[in-house]
């Protein structure tokens, strides 16, 4: 799951990150929300699409936005 990304998208004001996503890359939101809970891997080409759309001021680093969590790692 990449709850980096989708906590600085609430933070953001964005109230659906997978829409958000939806927004940006043109995909179904099941493909979004698969990449979101770490199911399938966004392409560099989309990191770099979502980044310069909802983090142009680089407030994140790509390393921290797309770094996945596991909930069994604690």
């Amino acid at each position: 799951m990449l709850y980096n990304l989708i906590s600085a998208l609430f933070r953001k004001g964005i109230e659906s990150p997978t829409e958000a996503i939806v927004s940006v890359l043109g995909c179904s939101s099941s493909v979004a929300a698969r990449k979101l809970k770490g199911q399938s891997s966004f392409t560099v080409s989309e990191v770099v699409k979502i980044t310069e759309t909802y983090f142009p001021q680089k407030e994140y680093s790509i390393e921290y936005l797309f770094l996945p969590f596991s909930k069994n790692v604690l």
